[in-house]
């Protein structure tokens, strides 16, 4: 499986690092194994609670540079905000 994968972490890419060894990921609710993990990748899906939802958060957050959206920004308003030129606009 990790040759499979070129010897590399499913997630990161990354190959082993010296004097850690890779973790055979299994599917906690349905079993079965997924892939081949650096301990890095595999503590962090389980820190994610395996919840895709919560991972996309999680993405939209470091995409972000961490400002949180609510719903009510839309992509212009979180550009500008970013910017710190946060406008808010009625209508």
């Amino acid at each position: 499986m990790l040759a499979r994968q070129g010897g590399v972490c499913a997630v990161c890419r990354q190959p082993p690092k010296v004097g850690e060894s890779f973790h055979v990921d299994h599917h906690d609710e349905r079993g079965g194994i997924r892939g081949v993990l650096c301990v890095r990748c595999n503590n962090a899906l389980g820190q994610l609670r395996e919840d895709v939802e919560i991972a996309q958060r999680a993405l939209d957050y470091l995409a972000s540079n961490g400002f949180v959206r609510t719903g009510e920004f839309d992509l212009l308003e979180l550009t500008v905000a970013r910017a710190g030129l946060l406008v808010r606009v009625s209508g």
